[in-house]
């Protein structure tokens, strides 16, 4: 049973992140072209890998676009959110597993 509630959860924050991750990088596409452009993303899977270098973050942080800079603020909720709770389990299962 807490198996399955840990696992309904993990899916939720996961698809949770997911969802909020692509909204982000929708609005940067649609609201912001030039910047996409200049990010170098040019294929239709390369965009997660260019978000991801320094240089990326750099031109994102200084977009002034306010619906983009929202977006931004809760992909990285969401991805402390899901990460926060991996390592939460695996903290409390390594715990359970070394007193059992």
């Amino acid at each position: 049973m807490l198996i399955t509630i840990l696992g309904w959860l993990w899916l939720l924050l996961m698809l949770w992140a997911a969802y909020s991750e692509y909204r982000y990088y929708q609005a940067v596409k649609a609201l912001e072209p030039g910047l996409w452009h200049d990010l170098g993303v040019h294929g239709r899977w390369q965009f997660p890998l260019m978000f991801i270098s320094p240089k990326g973050a750099r031109m994102l942080q200084q977009c002034t676009n306010p619906h983009i800079r929202v977006l931004a603020q809760r992909h990285r909720r969401a991805n402390q959110l899901f990460v926060t709770y991996i390592g939460g389990v695996l903290l409390v299962a390594i715990g359970y597993f070394y007193l059992a």
